[in-house]
């Protein structure tokens, strides 16, 4: 007979603020080391990102949008303005520091922004699903934040890593508004964070899927008196803030979402072209999967790199298996308390929401196979929780806690011999003669 979640035993005492501000700082540390190991301009897009944000500082006024180029602003001027809006506040008030180090400071001010408010939010997020078991709690929230992927969106000048913020944010709220009385103030707060996530990143849109779940367990359950009205606010809020992007967008360009022109056509058509549907879906799920977790070419090829898609790829079969076990015996299992199981269909409708995006996005609009995996991580905290829950079937809790612990102390090693390797190999391969805080030359 399998065991118990429910009455497990778990290591004794719990994690306290020693242990949370050591993660917090390794964390911390790791991004900021990223931040200044990678030449500036060397990570995904950061040029057309920081075109983007020197234009909104210089001119004070959104770019004039071309699907051929991206304009005036760049190609990265598809984006709604809100995040590089910030960031051209931060490029302007360092009008006097060199160019190196205003761009600096733009990675550091993100990695602030990502790296710390992700952490506590992370944090809140585990210890409200958890709440019995602080352990699972902080192994759950270090390997959200060591995760390759997530240094990475935390480490530059991108709006990926605060589309994940503010997703997960919004999950945090989402849990809050199924489980607790209704209440004005956090409706607010769930109407804000949608709408600032309408304004950093179109995918980012997916905010809204965890805040619908809560209000369709409302509307199934005893539906607290307020709770069509904290709806009515939260929906006003989050249009009120965001919604003129999208009305300018018709009335400039005609659409409600702009973006630049693709150069090689959809996945689609280059499927009715080639007649070969099932290799492009292969290569669909085979690059999704391998960008989820961390940036390709990080890892040297060869051993590290299998052994942690393997470690990644044994973690989720096993948490499959273990959902599969769950639900078909409950009786065995234990009922899940309410907030972890809320907790995971919010997680799983993230998951789907994120892949549906990103599919349709690669299959109609643009092939994109290289790192389509890069948008899951909005849902990072959310997988998580759902590998750590079908785990917590199979095993006991103290066991739970040493796999998943391990696991995080494995992203520590990923991340460190991944420094190692863009430091020793890919620096001087791309950017040969660089030094630390310098553009790459030429």
């Amino acid at each position: 007979m399998m065991t118990d979640p429910q009455t497990a035993i778990e290591p004794s005492g719990a994690p306290g603020p020693v242990a949370w501000t050591a993660l917090g700082a390794l964390f911390l540390a790791l991004v900021v080391g990223f931040s200044i190991i990678q030449p500036l301009g060397r990570t995904p897009d950061e040029v057309a990102h920081v075109q983007y944000v020197r234009f909104l500082a210089e001119n004070h006024r959104l770019p004039v949008f071309a699907p051929a180029g991206g304009g005036e602003g760049g190609y990265q001027a598809q984006h709604p303005p809100l995040y590089y809006a910030v960031m051209a506040l931060a490029y302007e008030a360092t009008e006097g520091l060199e160019e190196r180090w205003r761009w600096h400071i733009l990675r550091w001010l993100t990695a602030l922004l990502v790296g710390g408010g992700g952490f506590l939010v992370c944090r809140a997020i585990f210890l409200r699903i958890w709440p019995d078991a602080r352990w699972i709690a902080l192994t759950g929230t270090a390997a959200t934040m060591l995760m390759p992927l997530t240094i990475l969106y935390a480490c530059h000048v991108n709006p990926d890593g605060p589309a994940f913020l503010v997703v997960t944010i919004a999950l945090y709220l989402s849990l809050l508004t199924a489980r607790n009385a209704p209440s004005v103030s956090r409706a607010i707060l769930l109407g804000l964070t949608i709408g600032a996530a309408s304004l950093i990143k179109i995918s980012a849109l997916i905010a809204v899927v965890p805040a619908v779940i809560a209000w369709a367990y409302l509307a199934r359950g005893d539906r607290p008196r307020g709770w069509l009205r904290d709806v009515g606010i939260t929906v006003g809020v989050a249009l009120a803030m965001g919604v003129w992007w999208y009305v300018r967008n018709i009335i400039y360009y005609g659409s409600p979402f702009i973006h630049t022109t693709a150069p090689y056509g959809s996945a689609l058509e280059n499927a009715l072209a080639s007649g070969n549907f099932g290799f492009l879906a292969w290569l669909t799920i085979k690059n999704t999967f391998l960008s989820t977790w961390i940036q390709r070419g990080w890892l040297p090829g060869g051993p590290a790199e299998w052994a942690f898609y393997g470690v990644i790829g044994v973690l989720l079969l096993a948490a499959v298996v273990g959902w599969i076990l769950r639900s078909r015996d409950a009786e065995e299992h234990g009922e899940m308390p309410a907030t972890r199981r809320q907790g995971a269909m919010m997680a799983a409708a993230l998951i789907a929401a994120v892949l549906l995006g990103q599919q349709s996005a690669f299959w109609l609009s643009d092939v994109e196979f290289n790192a389509g995996g890069r948008y899951v991580l909005m849902a990072m905290a959310g997988m998580l929780h759902l590998m750590i829950t079908g785990w917590s079937t199979l095993v006991t809790r103290r066991t739970l806690v040493i796999i998943f612990a391990c696991f995080a102390a494995a992203l520590v090693v990923v991340d460190l011999l991944s420094a190692w390797h863009i430091v020793s190999v890919l620096n001087p391969r791309h950017a040969a003669g660089w030094q630390l805080f310098h553009f790459p030359p030429g």
